[in-house]
């Protein structure tokens, strides 16, 4: 990588990064495995410069990644349908059963995640092929509505191929046919007759198993919880940190700060016990704080 375009991409990364609190900040770092501190005198942006500026080039392309910041020249990508803090999911479906569609968005948007849906989220003033392509280009999945007709549209298989040529969660949903060509290894779930709720719960399932997207969506999962707005949503986000084999020690350790001072987490009287005991379970032990000894009573 050139050295001007690690100035551009750092530059583009802390422009992002300088919108979201600190707390978040160092979340991110940390997960990019970049120092952080507990004490600094300059202001935000050296804060960040300070920290991305020493990741590596593979590190930088990743963080880039994360942040939906296109690197060297590649075209410009429209970010503004997704928030900074979603999981975003392109559902790929024939037009004429987009209001299924649209129902399963309603269910998975409860497990903090934000799905496209092309015949319902493209504003009328906007470019329809721009639009996809934008949705495509940052989506961390890709769910395809399998149906008889799947194959009719322009768009369904170009979309499937688009996601498995760059890597993406491909899930397939039997609704009348089953996965075939490019994606035909992929078993998918079946939907046929399945109501969007319980079809919605199998694809977060398959997100927190699935090796491509459980990282991923498991800082995702950190970031609702810790900003949890209400006590039924620090339920459910529990119940899905619990079905985690594992969790990174820095992860377990910033949740159990959490519970100690979001008002929304420490109300679910078992919501901190919970979280402590799934700490325990991967192994993790808690550093005791060194107790500070006043100056005038060190011995000389």
């Amino acid at each position: 990588m050139k050295r001007s375009d690690r100035i551009h991409l750092i530059n583009k990364i802390k422009d992002k990064m300088d919108k979201i609190d600190l707390p978040m900040v160092d979340l991110i770092l940390k997960q990019f495995n970049l120092e952080t501190w507990s004490q600094w005198q300059g202001g935000k942006d050296a804060y960040i410069i300070e920290s991305i500026q020493k990741a590596g080039n593979n590190e930088l392309l990743e963080l880039a990644e994360h942040f939906a910041v296109e690197y060297n020249g590649s075209k410009n990508v429209d970010t503004s349908y997704w928030l900074l803090t979603d999981y975003k999911i392109f559902i790929s479906h024939v037009s004429n059963i987009k209001t299924k569609a649209m129902a399963l968005k309603t269910e998975l948007n409860k497990y903090n995640i934000k799905s496209f849906v092309a015949h319902e989220d493209i504003e009328p003033t906007k470019e329809w092929k721009k639009e996809i392509e934008n949705a495509l280009h940052t989506m961390d999945a890709l769910v395809a509505l399998i149906t008889e007709d799947f194959s009719d549209s322009d768009w369904t298989e170009q979309e499937v191929g688009f996601a498995l040529g760059a890597g993406k969660l491909v899930i397939p949903i039997r609704a009348g046919r089953d996965p075939y060509g490019l994606f035909g290894h992929l078993q998918g779930l079946q939907g046929k007759g399945k109501y969007p709720k319980p079809l919605a719960g199998e694809i977060v399932d398959i997100l927190i198993s699935n090796p491509i997207s459980s990282q991923k969506y498991l800082t995702h999962l950190v970031d609702k919880f810790k900003m949890s707005d209400s006590y039924n949503e620090t339920r459910e986000t529990v119940k899905l940190l619990e079905k985690y084999n594992h969790i990174p020690e820095q992860l377990m350790l910033d949740i159990l700060e959490s519970c100690d001072k979001n008002r929304q987490i420490n109300g679910v009287p078992d919501a901190k016990p919970r979280m402590e005991k799934l700490f325990n379970k991967f192994g993790y032990t808690k550093k005791e704080e060194e107790e500070s000894i006043p100056f005038d009573d060190i011995p000389f």
